[in-house]
């Protein structure tokens, strides 16, 4: 089985280090964590990213939401985007995305990050 890259991007280096555990223990590899846009962007640039976890709210300001739309724009990552907040609904549209609100169980995000896209060669078969 390939593990899947995910790419962290959170600025709170303890919720950082809990989302790199999750994505260990969901069978995945973490990219990061970046804490800034242009940090992300770096680490997309070096790494093939399969998802990408996104805080809103970043250590250069309220730039998740463009880290977001960037990496699916350029590589096509899938995106979790997480906030306190609830962010502007005409943000949260400009990008598919799964929002979740934090504090974030822990197991809301291994759920999510354990969940194996389908393939739809078999997803027909079935």
């Amino acid at each position: 089985m390939t593990l899947r890259n995910i790419l962290i991007v959170e600025d709170d280096p303890i919720f950082a280090m809990d989302l790199a555990d999750m994505a260990w223990e969901a069978g995945c590899t973490p990219i990061g964590p970046a804490h800034c846009l242009q940090g992300a962007l770096e680490l997309a640039s070096r790494h093939p990213i399969d998802l990408a976890v996104i805080d809103v709210n970043l250590s250069d300001g309220r730039t998740g939401l463009a880290v977001a739309r960037l990496v699916q724009e350029q590589y096509g990552v899938r995106t979790i985007v997480l906030s306190g907040e609830l962010p502007d609904p005409s943000a949260l549209k400009a990008h598919e995305h799964v929002f979740v609100r934090k504090p974030v169980p822990p197991h809301v995000i291994r759920e999510i990050l354990a969940a194996r896209p389908v393939d739809p060669d078999h997803a027909a078969a079935a």
